[in-house]
């Protein structure tokens, strides 16, 4: 039998559901059907299925029908601390309510995780990609935007942001000091400021600041203009009211949906939701949610950015969405319209453009 422990430092705090439960911070049911996954990639040379072949071949699988490899996995800590997630919290306005109020933050102190199996050849890539599965993984809800982040206790930044280039290409890192992970209210919650600023800054934009998204399709010959002067005038026309509509043309596509579709659009003074609906072609399954293409991760006092290569846009370039009118949630089907998200986009062009003259370097 061969045996492996890792201890980890987390750098961020984990959501979890079950947050009472014991063994609260990292899962083992969570952390093993990732691992494996990392590995088979590894096997396969990115191709997920090949590295399911080479491991059936070598006889690393407990079932050759699931792709599980032969090792188990247990974690322990010394300590685990938590606490209720706070209303209006960084990064997580979406999940108000009482999904919020049954979800908590989780630290974990001196983490532990052992690996045990008997095949040498499943412990040598145990052993070979284990720390790096923990730079290029984040775990628990919200994982997109820095929570669940942990790392092996010893890993140095200069290890930590190689890793990160071999697998994710071209990565974006700015340094945060304001910050310590076991304050449990607000020293850690200012890091999610600052991953929840910089993302409406690319995506949506902040108070007297433009969108860098819509910025960019402004400025791409044809100039597409993005949805939301589009929406404004159906809420303008639904409720009456007179809003500041800034737009350079008509030329109106749902540009948003590139860095994450939404549920709706809300204008809460104006007492209006518009809602959204995929229109799927015939055979086409339907779209109920497109997550975020881009990922944060957290390490000691740095925040990186960077591309998730394995959402792949192509499955919402070019897809028509239909927007509903709400007022009172009394639907006006009159203003009833469809956008379509943009054919052509090259997020990496789309990022060198935005934080080339920011504060963000790339690495």
């Amino acid at each position: 039998m061969y045996t492996l422990q890792f201890t980890l430092k987390q750098h961020t705090p984990i959501i979890h559901f079950q947050h009472d439960q014991h063994g609260a911070t990292l899962r083992a049911t969570e952390v093993k059907p990732k691992l494996d996954r990392f590995i088979l990639e590894k096997l396969g040379k990115e191709d997920y299925n090949e590295g399911i072949k080479k491991a059936k071949e070598g006889g690393y699988l407990k079932d050759e029908n699931k792709p599980a490899l032969t090792y188990s996995l247990q974690i322990t800590s010394d300590a685990f601390y938590m606490e209720k997630i706070p209303k209006l919290y960084p990064c997580y306005f979406a999940n108000m309510g009482e999904e919020t109020q049954k979800k908590h933050f989780v630290f974990g102190d001196k983490i532990k995780v052992n690996l045990h199996c008997s095949d040498k050849d499943v412990y040598n890539l145990l052993r070979q990609y284990f720390s790096d599965f923990l730079v290029c993984t984040n775990f628990g809800t919200r994982q997109s935007k820095g929570f669940g982040s942990f790392a092996v206790e010893s890993m140095q930044v200069a290890d930590y942001e190689r890793v990160l280039k071999q697998n994710f290409g071209t990565v974006y890192k700015i340094y945060w000091n304001n910050r310590s992970i076991f304050k449990l209210e607000e020293e850690h919650k200012s890091i999610f400021w600052k991953i929840d600023n910089e993302y409406k800054m690319l995506k949506s934009g902040l108070p007297k600041k433009k969108s860098k998204l819509r910025d960019y399709f402004n400025n791409l010959p044809g100039s597409i203009e993005w949805e939301k002067p589009r929406i404004q005038i159906g809420v303008q026309k639904l409720t009456g009211a007179s809003l500041k509509i800034d737009r350079i043309n008509n030329n109106y596509h749902y540009v948003r949906a590139l860095l994450g579709l939404g549920e709706n659009f809300e204008f809460p003074k104006n007492k209006a939701i518009i809602k959204l609906n995929h229109v799927a072609k015939t055979g086409e399954e339907k779209i109920e949610r497109f997550q975020s293409p881009l990922t944060f991760k957290v390490f000691e006092n740095i925040i990186y950015l960077f591309e998730n290569k394995k959402i792949d846009l192509k499955h919402i370039k070019g897809k028509d969405f239909t927007f509903k009118y709400f007022k009172d949630k009394i639907e006006n089907k009159s203003l009833e319209h469809s956008l379509q998200v943009p054919f052509e986009f090259n997020l990496s062009e789309f990022l060198d453009h935005s934080l080339r003259n920011s504060n963000w370097k790339q690495m």
